[in-house]
């Protein structure tokens, strides 16, 4: 289904009207790995923010989603130093999260 709305050229990038969250937001929320690669194959904007403030990234964390965090720093899509610590501070307040797993240099 993403394959055909993209062909169809449909926004990826759209946000829902209350939250402003993209469908990258909910693949992320949801732990949809398919449709999380998917839309970053697509140009996903990782660091789109919500009406909260967060990214896909921060959601990622606050859930201790190691996975989504490693996939998101080895390729780049998150600036780490900057939304990655904001992101690393955030989540120590919000869930007990094994930063061991994450990659060398998470952070640094």
């Amino acid at each position: 289904m993403l394959q055909y709305l993209y062909d169809m050229k449909c926004d990826i990038h759209l946000t829902t009207a209350t939250l402003r969250r993209t469908a990258f937001h909910y693949a992320v929320l949801r732990h949809k790995m398919a449709c999380f690669h998917k839309l970053l194959s697509f140009g996903a904007k990782p660091d789109a923010c919500d009406t909260f403030g967060n990214t896909p990234c921060h959601y990622a964390a606050e859930d201790g989603d190691v996975t989504i965090l490693d996939v998101l720093l080895r390729r780049r899509a998150v600036d780490p130093n900057a939304q990655v610590r904001r992101v690393v501070v955030w989540s120590l307040l919000s869930t007990h999260i094994n930063y061991s797993a994450l990659p060398m240099g998470f952070g640094a």
